[in-house]
């Protein structure tokens, strides 16, 4: 584990993290919200693939009367540009998803936000997008949890697909729709198969259970649900990554809290098979009588290895970030790693070079009065050897 990045300090509470990787240029770029009264910010920073500040943190989408809430981040490895998309709200029309485009140079494309979901006037409330690339088809699937009001009360999984110039291909589509709760999804691409991986908790009579659904590269669902996690326990909070180049089928790592206990929450996981089969279930962290929590993954095809990181309170004031990694055949590697924190939470991991990864977090350390974004790179990363031909 590197030194720990400052990633920004700013003077506002900035919370809510996620990052991408950008493999053309080496760097990640890192996109969180400003918690402010009022009017809430989309800010981002760049940072080099050694865990380096390349230039200031900069605005996303700014200004009132909107608040603008848990931002996520994909990369476009054809066209060299992210999308960043947010939770918005306003007062007068309720809320809605918004985006808009970064170039790999960390320049802002579009002038005003794009409305991926319109607003809702409270007919309906789309909340927490999340957004991935896929490289094959050259587009976004950009997915969010929502709610219709009219009785009987639904709700869903819904999805848009988008290129690279922010324009919405097609009309939004549903993934999964029913009268049961369904929130916090989340996303990844398999470029393998041509085909993302949705996944969301679904709410069962007193519990919670992890689903999924696969989505063309296109758009267009594939096959039909998939129960990922289905237990006497409370499953919440799911993540997913891919690693398309795996030796084996199972392609995807689901990753969830599960709440053995008031107060103990352990981090498990399960492989998901290119035909939606779901493998068993993986322990990934399951310290006794501890409540952790909001789990993310990202997996690397360079030494075909996933890591999970998820937030671990260790007492009043020690809450730190771990991680482990694991094979892409679920077998966990190594020992626990202590990405550090005192009231760290929401971290974000993203791939990056040769088996490396970047790990960011929100944390208000001891005796501040704000809090702001850090981070550090992690990873077994390769040094080759200066080799000297003798004469």
């Amino acid at each position: 584990v590197d030194g720990l990045l400052v990633i920004s300090a700013g003077s506002e509470q900035e919370v809510y993290p996620s990052v991408a990787y950008n493999s053309q240029r080496d760097e990640y770029l890192v996109v969180w919200y400003n918690d402010r009264a009022g009017c809430d910010d989309i800010r981002a920073q760049r940072v080099s693939g050694t865990g380096a500040l390349a230039g200031g943190p900069f605005y996303i989408s700014a200004g009132c009367p909107a608040d603008r809430h848990y931002p996520d981040v994909a990369y476009n490895s054809v066209h060299d540009q992210y999308l960043v998309v947010w939770e918005q709200y306003e007062a007068a029309s309720g809320h809605s998803i918004q985006a808009r485009r970064v170039s790999g140079a960390g320049q802002v494309l579009d002038t005003s936000d794009i409305a991926v979901r319109g607003p809702g006037y409270n007919l309906y409330t789309p909340v927490t997008p999340a957004v991935a690339y896929a490289s094959t088809s050259d587009r976004y699937l950009v997915v969010w949890s929502e709610t219709w009001h009219p009785t009987p009360i639904t709700y869903g999984i819904n999805a848009q697909v988008m290129t690279h110039s922010g324009s919405l291909d097609g009309s939004w589509f549903v993934v999964s729709q029913g009268t049961q709760r369904r929130e916090e999804p989340d996303v990844a691409y398999n470029r393998h198969a041509n085909r993302y991986l949705v996944v969301w908790q679904l709410q069962a009579g007193a519990l919670w259970d992890i689903h999924g659904q696969q989505v063309h590269g296109g758009g267009g669902l594939y096959q039909s649900d998939i129960t990922i996690a289905y237990y006497t326990k409370a499953s919440t909070a799911p993540a997913v990554a891919a690693i398309p180049t795996a030796p084996s089928s199972s392609s995807f790592l689901v990753v969830w809290e599960l709440h053995y206990a008031p107060g103990d929450r352990d981090i498990v996981g399960k492989l998901v098979a290119e035909d939606g089969t779901p493998g068993s279930t993986i322990w990934i962290s399951w310290a006794n009588g501890v409540d952790e929590s909001s789990p993310a993954v990202a997996g690397t095809e360079s030494n075909l290895q996933y890591l999970v990181v998820w937030r671990h309170p260790q007492g009043v004031v020690d809450k730190p970030i771990m991680g482990r990694a694991l094979s892409c055949g679920g077998t966990l590697l190594g020992q626990v790693a202590d990405f550090s924190g005192v009231d760290a939470q929401h971290p974000a991991v993203a791939t990056g070079p040769v088996g490396s990864y970047l790990v960011a977090w929100q944390d208000q350390p001891t005796f501040a009065t704000n809090t702001n974004i850090y981070g550090r790179v992690w990873g077994n990363r390769v040094y080759l050897p200066l080799a000297l031909r003798l004469h």
